[in-house]
């Protein structure tokens, strides 16, 4: 459980190998954010808001990093790339919790 304010953003990263391959995340609060996902020259946004939960698995858990930005106010807006959003859609930040979960490998 992972609670953020509004301009505050996550470093792209992926969740590592220690982990099955697919990651679930349900966001709580009133806020919303854009989840970047990037690999060498291929980016996609997916638009997250309150209740919402996304599902990333397989390739999109293994060669795409995902992160958060970090904003100077509160306010962003959805590119091109968004998924589930139109481009220019202005996306309120506010402060959001996050349930993450993962499923740790076990090693005999």
């Amino acid at each position: 459980i992972n609670e953020y304010e509004p301009a505050q953003g996550i470093l792209s990263h992926t969740d590592g190998p220690a982990y099955d391959a697919t990651t679930a995340t349900i966001s709580l609060g009133a806020g919303s954010v854009l989840l970047h996902f990037t690999h060498r020259k291929d980016s996609h946004q997916v638009l997250l808001e309150g209740g919402s939960l996304v599902v990333f698995e397989d390739q999109a858990y293994s060669f795409y990093k995902h992160s958060i930005s970090e904003l100077a106010g509160e306010i962003e807006h959805a590119s091109d790339a968004c998924r589930n959003a139109d481009a220019g859609t202005a996306v309120v930040r506010d402060r959001r919790i996050s349930i993450t979960i993962r499923h740790k490998k076990h090693y005999h």
